[in-house]
């Protein structure tokens, strides 16, 4: 018997049972089966420093105003958050002998102190019981400056140094 398909014929028929079979066979698609989602959180973090943490009026006159140079304090920032700051201070106390001045507007061993934001005005009246808003709507990471003036008493009666804490805080924005 004679071949009747022949190599032509035998190559056209496994042509087609190729594409029978591909038609035939379930196909399979191919698709992603995961999917990744990148999540940041940044903390609402508050974190200020002083870069000086004392100063020394040393001798004052009765009734005179001594200051700092503006900017002298300077306040180094690395919230995260815009911030409000605050600036109180704990009362006089004696850092020899034993007599306090009274924490006010001056009078006979009575000061207080003044503080502004890098002006050099002295607009705010520092208290020694309620902070004072200094510095409002601090931007996040902005560092800042401020300074500091005594209102020394209009007279003295007695030669005791005195001494103060100021605090300066930092709170959220809101």
């Amino acid at each position: 018997m004679k071949d009747r398909l022949g190599l032509k014929g035998f190559r056209h028929l496994v042509a087609l049972i190729a594409l029978m079979a591909t038609v035939l066979l379930p196909t399979t698609v191919s698709a992603a089966t995961t999917a990744t989602v990148t999540v940041n959180a940044t903390p609402s973090f508050i974190a200020i420093a002083v870069n000086v943490s004392t100063f020394n009026f040393s001798t004052v006159a009765e009734d005179t105003d001594e200051d700092t140079t503006a900017g002298y304090f300077g306040i180094t920032d690395t919230s995260t958050v815009a911030t409000d700051n605050t600036i109180v201070a704990n009362g006089w106390a004696y850092t020899s002998g034993s007599n306090n001045w009274t924490w006010g507007s001056p009078a006979a061993d009575t000061g207080q102190l003044k503080a502004s934001v890098g002006t050099g005005n002295y607009s705010v009246t520092v208290d020694d019981v309620t902070p004072i808003a200094l510095l409002n709507d601090n931007a996040p990471s902005t560092n800042w400056a401020f300074e500091l003036e005594l209102d020394a008493p209009t007279s003295f009666t007695h030669g005791d140094a005195q001494s103060t804490l100021v605090t300066i805080s930092a709170s959220e924005h809101v």
